[in-house]
Formats: structure tokens, C-alpha cells, sequence
């Protein structure tokens, strides 16, 4: 018998390649596919985990597909709803994985609002989402992925900046995250992509 959690994730599988290929509407309906049976399954098993990561990551895509169409304010509503699915139940700590997704989900909300003109609310998902970010870092110094991560959402907060005039320190933030990509080329050349 197939389980249903992996027939959810071949319909996330399906719209990503689908949103890749440029078709909106196959990628929204099989990340709803997706959603909709991760969906039953968390209210199954609340407590899984799993479930509510795989949930989360639907409504991201979605909001994702929605972005990308223009519509910000759509993505920013599935963006929200991802965050507050993974969000840890009150008396749960979130574990490093689960913190690392939260913080990309804090820049996407950021990146949404950042699009709808509200600089504010960009700017203070941003500083969540960095804060979260390097207390990943402490924990796992040798990460690199988590140096990359700080240096993006950086980023985002330096491109809220600029807009706001606050150009000295979008020019600070920018500096950081060049020199957290550098020092990662330092370390892999080989990786260095052309």
C-alpha cells in the first residue's frame, strides 16, 4: 500500500518541477494536492512532527507561486499560514532544523511585505528572521549553510533599508554578507559556480 505522507510528497515533487517549467496553475494544484493530505495527516497525528513541517512547506510553496505571479499579498497570506503551522505548539521547543525553516519562512514574509510597500513589518520579520539565524550559527558554528543563510536575510534587510534611506546601513549589512560569501569561496573554490 503507498502511504498517503509519500504520495503528498510526490505531489510537492510534481509542482515543483511544474513551477520550474512555468505552469502556475499545475503547480498550485498539485502543492494544494500536497497540503491537503499533509493537512489530514497533521490532524491525525497533531503531535507529528513531520506533518506539520511537510504542511508548512506546502503553504510556502503555494505562497511562493503566488509571488511569483505578481501577487504578493496572496503569497504573504500563505507565507504567514506556513509559519504558524510550524511554529512549535506552546510547551515544544523547536528543534535547529525546524528554527532553520522558521527563519526562511520570517524572510519570505519579509520579502512579501517588503513588495506591499509595508517597510516596517519587513524590516521586523527580517530581524527575526536574522536573530533566529545566528543563534543557529552559535549553536553550529561550522555550518556554512547557516553563515549563508544570515548573510540572505542580511541582505533582505539591507534592500528594506535602502528603501527607508537608511542607506549607511544597508551598506554595513551588504559588507557582512560579501564577506560571508567570500570567505566561503576562500574555503570551497571548488564550488564556486560561473
Amino acid at each position: 500500500a503507498v502511504r498517503r505522507d509519500a504520495l503528498a510528497h510526490r505531489h510537492y515533487f510534481v509542482g515543483q518541477t511544474l513551477r520550474k517549467m512555468g505552469d502556475r496553475d499545475g503547480a498550485l494544484a498539485s502543492f494544494g494536492r500536497s497540503l491537503a493530505i499533509n493537512s489530514e495527516l497533521m490532524a491525525a497525528e497533531p503531535k507529528n512532527p513531520d506533518y506539520r513541517q511537510a504542511a508548512a512547506v506546502a503553504y510556502l510553496k503555494i505562497g511562493d507561486v503566488h509571488f511569483d505571479a505578481g501577487d504578493a499579498a496572496t503569497a504573504l497570506s500563505f507565507h504567514q499560514k506556513a509559519s504558524e503551522v510550524l511554529t512549535s505548539p506552546p510547551g515544544e521547543t523547536a528543534d535547529v532544523p525546524v528554527k532553520r525553516e522558521l527563519a526562511l519562512f520570517l524572510n519570505r514574509i519579509a520579502i512579501d511585505r517588503r513588495a506591499l510597500g509595508d517597510l516596517g513589518e519587513a524590516v521586523a520579520s527580517d530581524l527575526k528572521a536574522i536573530a533566529m539565524q545566528e543563534e543557529i550559527a552559535r549553536l553550529d558554528p561550522q555550518n556554512e549553510q547557516s553563515s549563508l543563510d544570515l548573510a540572505n536575510y542580511r541582505q533582505s534587510l539591507a534592500a528594506s533599508y535602502q528603501k527607508l534611506g537608511k542607506r549607511s546601513d544597508a551598506a554595513g549589512l551588504l559588507a557582512k554578507a560579501v564577506a560571508v560569501y567570500e570567505d566561503s569561496l576562500r574555503k570551497n573554490p571548488s564550488d564556486a559556480e560561473v
